[in-house]
């Protein structure tokens, strides 16, 4: 225990022993009863609704929508997994930030019957959300060793090219603006390859295997293309953010030399397209302060504001999950009666005025735990067992996530599968963290 204490790892990994026994226990357990077959297709089950979540097929070939791709899928997962005699609900429980995701889903629940559109309300949290806490269980259950945490991170990779790749080849521009698909629209989009672009970084900076590290080239290529493309400005501050992190700060898993060819990179491309970067979407954040956003009596200032009223007048259960832009609108019909719906845009009010101030205080408390998470990896000692690969992978998560929040501060994205995997993420981090510092050498997890 000597060891733990120098590398000041925090109660958030001490408390975590007994992962170390529930998944020795399960997989001996799978071992003993020739479970080992099932667990492993349940697992590549589980990548394939991460790669369908992410990567979104149903909106290359819209025909499979009928089918319900997530549900059906993540219904085989959880089938397999209790086939096993698994709960994930119940290993979700024994995890701290995941347990405080588990209750602000409860706090969702119980502020249905409250909900200013309690019907809404009603079908989002049973039949969306429940998903995303479904899949935050079958997280944590199956990525629980670095071979299957490469794998995961590989599928998110691959799922991000692909919905790249599409996105570049059947979308399109619309109101001087580029989008695909009926999900997102161009802010969203912009968004989802902010948050999850700097995982390519991963395959890059890995030894060997050419094919990833083109793949992950290529990733990026698109992905800042098509930021770029939509004239998102919090995708384009959220760009500039995390491109910020890579070159200039202890974070950045770049040598010197890598950040010097990337830099001249970056400036070749920034002059070859100065025309898409230096829109006037972008060029208005020059001049913000006369923006409709600050100035009209629609613009998200005078949204944020009502959001801050309506968790301030509900601060116990909020107005109910998605309801905001029933709530804006019933107030402007009773100001000037004309009822105008409009979302948020900003995900830390979404949760603040939807659940209450409760469930925000659970919300940002998971996330400063998660960069405690962060701080606690980067100081462990260089010794443990597969330190340089979690430190690594840990310092690109960081940028990822930052990178996140700052979009996610424009966006009504408080719900968004992102925000569970990176929770997930990060709890996971944490579990093969201790697994590795406090388990014997035998029950290391090298693969």
């Amino acid at each position: 225990m000597k060891r733990v204490s120098r590398i000041g790892l925090n109660d958030c990994a001490i408390n975590r022993m007994d992962n170390i026994i529930l998944f020795n226990k399960t997989n001996t357990s799978l071992k003993e009863k020739s479970y080992v077959s099932t667990y492993t297709l349940s697992f590549y089950a589980f990548l394939l609704v991460t790669f369908i979540l992410i990567a979104r097929p149903q909106d290359v070939y819209p025909s499979i929508q009928l089918f319900r791709p997530v549900l059906f899928f993540s219904l085989i997962n959880l089938i397999l997994v209790c086939a096993q005699g698994m709960n994930p609900i119940t290993i979700q429980l024994k995890q701290s930030i995941s347990r405080k995701y588990v209750y602000l889903y409860g706090l969702m629940l119980l502020g249905i019957p409250f909900a200013i559109y309690r019907r809404g309300a009603f079908e989002f949290a049973v039949f969306q959300y429940s998903i995303n806490i479904l899949y935050m269980g079958l997280f944590i259950l199956h990525v629980n060793s670095y071979k299957r945490l490469r794998a995961l991170l590989f599928t998110l990779v691959f799922s991000v090219l692909f919905f790249g790749m599409a996105s570049q080849s059947l979308g399109g521009i619309e109101a001087g603006r580029y989008s695909f698909g009926e999900m997102f629209d161009p802010n969203d989009l912009a968004y989802v390859f902010v948050s999850l672009m700097p995982f390519s970084v991963i395959f890059i900076l890995e030894r060997g295997n050419t094919a990833f590290k083109i793949m992950a080239m290529l990733t990026i290529g698109i992905s800042i293309k098509l930021i770029l493309s939509t004239g998102s400005r919090g995708g384009f501050i959220g760009l500039i953010i995390i491109l910020g992190l890579f070159f200039v700060t202890k974070l950045s898993p770049f040598t010197r030399p890598i950040k010097f060819i990337l830099c001249i990179s970056i400036l070749f491309i920034t002059i070859a397209n100065k025309e898409m970067i230096f829109n006037e979407r972008i060029s208005s954040l020059m001049n913000i302060g006369k923006d409709y956003n600050i100035t009209d009596e629609e613009g998200r200032l005078k949204l944020w504001g009502k959001g801050v009223e309506f968790a301030i007048k509900r601060p116990f259960t909020g107005i109910g999950a998605q309801c905001f832009p029933a709530a804006i609108g019933l107030n402007r019909k009773q100001m000037s009666g004309q009822e105008r719906w409009q979302a948020i845009h900003n995900s830390y009010l979404e949760i603040a005025s939807e659940l209450g101030l409760i469930a925000f205080v659970i919300f940002i408390l998971m996330i400063k735990e998660s960069f405690k998470v962060f701080k606690m990896i980067r100081k462990i000692d260089n010794n443990i067992i597969n330190a340089k690969e979690i430190k690594m992978i840990a310092s690109v998560t960081l940028i990822a996530f930052i990178g996140h929040l700052v979009t996610a501060l424009f966006l009504s994205q408080g719900y968004s599968i992102l925000f569970t995997l990176f929770f997930a993420l990060t709890t996971v981090l944490n579990i093969l963290l201790a697994m590795d510092v406090m388990a014997p050498s035998s029950t290391r997890t090298t693969v």
